[in-house]
């Protein structure tokens, strides 16, 4: 999909980790970018640093994933930079450490409604306009956990069961109509999520700048021959 090249790339979450790192490698890039923060501060300063790396465009967007608006808030600014072709759906939360029945009712629909309803949300805003275009990638982050299960990992296991079966859905409805959904897991990225996960140090694995190479390399080669595929991102690394 070649002709995506010169087409706007947002991101959720890229105040920090693996967020930040992908917005940074698609500025190298060249490519328009929207950014998101939580925080107006944190999308603010994101986008001065793409634009200090050469970011041909780039608008800010904020806004916590639970707020009814933002999914709009993301769209109308990509559409400020000339369309969205990329939706890198990055941003989440891991969610409690412990078994599922110890988990309460509320604990695990707020993982869910963050990890699962904001990311339906924010397709529901923006996949329209890729539609009116006739083209335009979904990349819905997803884990190893989206395919299997480990102990104590229940609500952020769910949560990444139901992306996956998003991915697919999308790809089931849109397809024909353009829209390549794909699921792919970075792997184990040295971020703050990873740490938390495993409890210990992560900084054996994979750096955050490198696995963003991975999907940057990823999404300029992206064909109809991966939507609705759940990938891992290693066979595009550096």
């Amino acid at each position: 999909m070649g002709e995506m090249d010169g087409r706007a790339v947002l991101i959720t979450g890229t105040h920090r980790g693996l967020g930040r790192a992908l917005a940074r490698a698609f500025a190298e890039a060249g490519r328009p970018l929207v950014v998101h923060g939580r925080r107006e501060a944190d999308a603010l300063e994101v986008a001065a640093e793409v634009r200090s790396l050469g970011c041909p465009a780039v608008e800010a967007a904020f806004g916590d994933l639970r707020e009814a608006a933002l999914g709009q808030r993301l769209a109308d600014a990509g559409e400020r930079v000339g369309g969205v072709g990329t939706l890198i759906l990055c941003a989440g939360i891991l969610g409690p450490m412990q078994p599922l029945l110890d988990t309460p009712t509320e604990t695990f629909a707020e993982v869910m409604r963050i990890n699962v309803d904001a990311q339906h949300a924010v397709v529901r805003a923006v996949v329209p306009g890729m539609l009116a275009r006739g083209r335009g990638v979904v990349l819905w982050l997803t884990s190893g956990l989206g395919r299997f299960a480990l102990p104590n990992y229940g609500a952020y296991c769910a949560s990444k069961h139901a992306v996956e079966g998003l991915a697919k859905v999308l790809h089931a409805d849109y397809g024909e109509r353009g829209i390549v959904s794909v699921a792919i897991a970075p792997g184990m990225v040295d971020t703050d999520m990873l740490h938390a996960a495993i409890g210990s140090d992560a900084s054996e694995h994979t750096p955050p700048e490198r696995a963003a190479r991975g999907f940057v390399r990823f999404e300029g080669s992206v064909s109809a021959e991966h939507a609705g595929a759940s990938l891992d991102i290693a066979p595009w690394l550096p």
